[in-house]
């Protein structure tokens, strides 16, 4: 037993992508089918998908949250003491902070100037007011009681709620325990990563198997929210959708000749190291369900040391968020431009400082964290009806937010490497020899460190 992280062989799902498009297409289309004429037949089919979406949310809800604690804490301290990898994360946590600054300095001087190309009459601000009740009933038609008790009971999980409302918390604490047991004996500390790793392995496991119910979840998802929604406020919600999917994409593409110029690397290599990745953020809408691909992007076509990655990706899905700086503001001036409302310096400046830190501990799940920020809004003097309209429809954004993070992550991972000192593109043993050879050693003579050639995790 090596105690090495163990990910999911990604060939595994490469069929899932074509699948889970072709059924994202047909779930929209039944749906928006059934809101304009709502027979028994398509009842009866909703009241089929709808516990298959709530079902596959809440598998991806249950196994996020310790996969994440998990990896934080063997990614940090199973990691070696030689401190190779030491400067990496810190460069790491160092770009990730710039990207995020200038993210949001770009997003604060280009969205108000976009909003204006869309005029928001007075039908369309009271077409808002009006759904408010629509907008917080999810059902499009009166479920039978019996049904929809069973639903509450299963579904409806108020201390899964509690614990991703206190997500910043668990964060904190799974960083503190890492150091706390890096610092620590290897008699006490190895025995504990150990168990830690393997744990984690279980959790793996469990995501690659929620991964195969990729396409049904998918489908079912994109039905019910067409059903529940239709084509109404369709101006007003579909700008929405294009202004802030477009930043959002806008932002992805902008790291490719960020990463390709900064790490000396062709932009198309790049690419091709993170379009699996994509692929699955396409389908799952969770970061932390793309670790698989974009360690197998960054070891295989980028030839990034396993060490490296094994330490700097894990916290990366965990806790770089990258999209924050993109969707929240975004979707403050959009309220404010739709409402008529003159936002408060102070209430805004709090609104996207929380927004700031939270690029740090949002949960890598399908709109991790989305509603903890509602009373921000709130405070900003955003109607209440506006917040829960959009929210319906979050799910085609929330989409281009998750390929942004996982881009950033791979993105950050990259830079990180050449910051440390690690050309891309070479093996990790060529690098080793080439440092002997500088020195004047004979390969036959030189002992490769181990640290170098296997992976940072403990046995």
């Amino acid at each position: 037993m090596t105690g090495q992280l163990k990910l999911p062989d990604q060939r595994n799902f490469k069929w899932l992508t074509v699948i889970t498009v072709t059924a994202l297409v047909i779930g929209f289309a039944l749906g928006l089918i059934a809101n304009s004429n709502l027979t028994p037949a398509f009842e009866t089919l909703y009241l089929i998908l709808k516990p298959v979406e709530q079902g596959w949310m809440l598998a991806i809800r249950v196994v996020v949250i310790p996969l994440m604690f998990l990896y934080v804490i063997v990614a940090v301290a199973g990691r070696s003491r030689d401190g190779g990898t030491t400067s990496a994360i810190k460069f790491a946590a160092t770009i990730h902070l710039i990207l995020l600054s200038a993210t949001l300095l770009v997003v604060i001087i280009a969205v108000p100037f976009l909003l204006n190309l869309f005029e928001i009459t007075p039908e369309i601000a009271d077409a808002f007011r009006a759904t408010a009740d629509i907008a917080s009933e999810s059902y499009p038609f009166v479920i039978p009681p019996d049904i929809l008790n069973v639903w509450e009971k299963v579904f409806d999980q108020p201390v899964l709620d509690a614990v991703y409302a206190q997500i910043l918390p668990i964060i904190a604490v799974s960083f503190l325990l890492s150091f706390a047991l890096l610092r620590s004996p290897d008699k006490i500390r190895i025995p504990i990563v150990s168990a830690f790793t393997k744990a984690a392995n279980v959790c793996m496991t469990l995501v690659s198997w929620i991964l195969y119910f990729m396409p049904a979840g998918v489908l079912a998802l994109s039905y019910t929210v067409a059903v529940s929604k239709g084509v109404s406020l369709l101006l007003a919600v579909l700008f929405f959708i294009v202004l802030v999917s477009g930043l959002l994409i806008g932002a992805t593409l902008m790291l490719y000749p960020i990463t390709a110029i900064y790490a000396k690397i062709p932009m198309s290599l790049f690419a091709r190291a993170v379009a699996p990745a994509q692929s699955v953020a396409f389908g799952t809408r969770s970061s932390l369900m793309c670790l698989t691909s974009l360690s197998s992007g960054a070891e295989e076509v980028l030839q990034i040391p396993k060490r490296i990655t094994s330490v700097i990706m894990p916290i990366s899905v965990s806790t770089f968020k990258l999209n924050r700086m993109v969707s929240t503001p975004t979707k403050l001036f959009f309220f404010a431009h739709l409402y008529s409302i003159e936002l408060a310096v102070a209430s805004s400046a709090v609104l996207l400082g929380i927004a700031f830190i939270k690029s740090f501990g949002t949960a890598g799940i399908p709109s991790g964290g989305s509603m903890t920020t509602l009373p921000l809004y709130l405070a900003a003097g955003i109607p209440l009806e506006g917040i829960l309209i959009l929210k319906a429809v979050d799910v085609i954004p929330d989409i281009f937010k998750t390929i942004l993070n996982v881009t950033e992550d791979l993105a950050v991972t990259t830079m990180a490497t050449h910051a440390s000192g690690i050309k891309l593109g070479q093996t990790t043993s060529r690098r080793v020899f080439q440092v002997a050879a500088d020195h004047g050693s004979e390969s036959s003579g030189v002992s490769v460190p181990q640290s170098r050639t296997k992976s940072s995790i403990l046995p």
